[in-house]
């Protein structure tokens, strides 16, 4: 009896398997690529300064980085990454994996990123700049689209 059950169970997996393997029909799969010529680079919407004073850190204000939206020629979601350089320091991600064509940043964390000596370590106290781009891919193994950098002033007040 227990060896009827063995064989009835492995015949019955080879059969599964046999009918998953043959379900699939390369044939009938249809390969679509966009053409690459049809993509368009997301664009930083110019801001205004940002000036992170010691009220606006205390009261944990907010700043907006908006962009236009990406295209890759067919509907698909797309990830977009905040990028912020300074002279001293290139290419930090701000934020990753941003859904949205927009991110709003507290301005405790975008003081820590302007300032900290790990991060853009920009001067305080002082007027400077940064430069802001973001780059669009529909997934880890695609094509990523990078938009042209935009230089913001800012001003961070030393909070201590």
């Amino acid at each position: 009896m227990k060896r009827i059950f063995k064989y009835s169970i492995i015949a019955l997996l080879a059969a599964f398997s046999m009918g998953i393997a043959t379900s699939c029909d390369p044939e009938g799969l249809e390969i679509v690529k966009t053409d690459s010529s049809k993509y368009k680079a997301p664009v930083m919407e110019q801001m205004s300064a940002v000036n992170i004073t010691k009220q606006v850190y205390n009261d944990n204000g907010s700043f907006t980085f908006k962009w236009s939206k990406a295209e890759f020629g067919a509907s698909a979601a797309i990830s977009y990454n905040l990028v912020i350089s300074s002279s001293s320091k290139k290419d930090l991600v701000l934020s990753a994996n941003i859904a949205d064509n927009k991110l709003t940043i507290d301005a405790q964390t975008l003081y820590q990123r302007l300032t900290g000596a790990e991060y853009l370590n920009l001067p305080k106290d002082k007027d400077t700049s940064f430069e802001v781009y973001v780059t669009a891919t529909t997934g880890s193994d695609f094509d990523a689209l990078k938009s042209a950098p935009v230089t913001v002033k800012c001003f961070c007040e030393t909070t201590e």
